[in-house]
């Protein structure tokens, strides 16, 4: 997401793949950005930070936490997106989704 509203999220990769830039191997975080692989790293939050670093035109964002998302993890995830995005009002929130660990959805 390059412009000013969109999504951004990350999931765990199986497969060893290949994405236009990025280098996926199998049990890397991926981040996706309005449905493209833009990022891949051990640590999902590494991952959710990178795609974030991306966002453009950003004044709030909304990080969901899925539903195997630890609290430590929760934590480090908002601290380094707060890190990441200074100046953004960021709310956060257990979606609860199964497939995600985390969701920011941006405006």
């Amino acid at each position: 997401m390059v412009g000013a509203n969109g999504y951004a999220g990350m999931t765990l990769v199986h497969l060893l793949a290949r994405h236009p830039g990025v280098e996926v191997r199998a049990g890397d975080a991926i981040a996706l950005l309005d449905g493209r692989v833009v990022a891949s790293a051990s640590d999902a939050v590494a991952a959710l930070v990178d795609a974030a670093q991306r966002l453009r035109e950003v004044s709030s964002a909304t990080l969901y936490a899925g539903a195997q998302a630890e609290d430590g993890a929760l934590e480090r995830a908002e601290a380094a997106l707060r890190e990441a995005l200074p100046g953004v009002e960021l709310e956060v929130r257990r979606g609860g989704q199964p497939h995600y660990p985390f969701i920011v959805q941006a405006e």
